[in-house]
């Protein structure tokens, strides 16, 4: 495999931070990016020549352009763009307030697009380049509770399938990951957010009783998804789309097929609209 230079958001912990340290051993080139650079530095380390920690609000436009530049000053190019940051704002939309809503979609959609208008310009003087979005399977199928995680998600979704349309005349591949149930420190208390719930008509004992018993048990290993993501960029025509994690693809196709039955099943009344 040729080696490439990456750009990773959300690198000092979780997917991103495992992905970083795999791409380092096979000798590939990384940029890593988190609000915390301290934890960047103390995870891998500062002294790696391949290697190019940097503290990064992907939510201020400017210091995303700031950060493009400092990586292609260092390494010449960039030849993937990993959006991993994000995090999961729990409880329902009732009780979610608009405050709320808008933090977490500053972070994993605009975000996300502050991250792809940077650096499509270098990708587009390269004449190549790979965007990996990260979604999540919860953008398949939605739960109790996570409502508007997942609406960020789906927003991925639909970013991911209309850029790759926009941006491939310039050879640059867009691929939307979708993942399952990682074991990371994603769904540890201190890394998801929970809206107020004091006096909530809604049982949130159950809903975040599973993410409970979930966190230390996931399925999914993050040591793999390194190797995934250097597989998918070696692919000449990559999936717009890939599940990861069994549970991922598992939930994908139960989905999908409800999805046919359903429309099939209402087939009539849907074409009701036609002329």
């Amino acid at each position: 495999m040729t080696k490439k230079v990456w750009l990773i958001t959300g690198a000092s912990k979780g997917i991103g931070l495992a992905v970083a340290k795999f791409l380092l051993k096979q000798g590939d080139s990384v940029i890593a990016t988190s609000r915390n650079e301290k934890r960047l530095i103390e995870k891998i380390s500062s002294e790696i020549d391949n290697f190019l920690p940097l503290k990064l609000d992907i939510t201020n436009k400017n210091d995303v352009f700031e950060a493009i530049k400092t990586g292609v000053k260092k390494f010449k190019k960039i030849d993937v763009l990993v959006n991993n940051a994000g995090y999961l704002q729990a409880g329902s939309l009732e009780d979610t307030s608009n405050e709320e809503i808008r933090s977490v979609f500053e972070v994993n959609v605009l975000g996300t697009i502050n991250m792809i208008k940077a650096v499509i310009p270098e990708m587009r003087k390269q004449g190549n380049g790979h965007i990996i979005n990260t979604s999540s399977i919860a953008s398949i199928r939605s739960m109790a509770y996570e409502t508007i995680y997942s609406l960020t998600k789906f927003a991925v979704n639909g970013l991911s399938s209309g850029l790759h349309e926009e941006v491939k005349r310039f050879n640059i591949k867009v691929t939307n990951v979708l993942p399952g149930f990682i074991r990371t420190e994603f769904l540890e208390d201190t890394s998801y957010k929970i809206a107020n719930i004091e006096n909530s008509v809604y049982d949130y004992k159950e809903g975040l009783k599973f993410l409970k018993q979930m966190n230390g048990r996931q399925n999914g290993n993050p040591l793999k998804i390194g190797e995934i993501y250097r597989t998918l960029v070696e692919m000449e025509n990559p999936p717009i789309e890939l599940m990861i994690g069994t549970d991922a693809v598992d939930i994908a196709i139960k989905y999908s097929n409800e999805r046919i039955k359903n429309t099939k099943r209402y087939k009539e009344l849907s074409e009701l609209a036609d002329y």
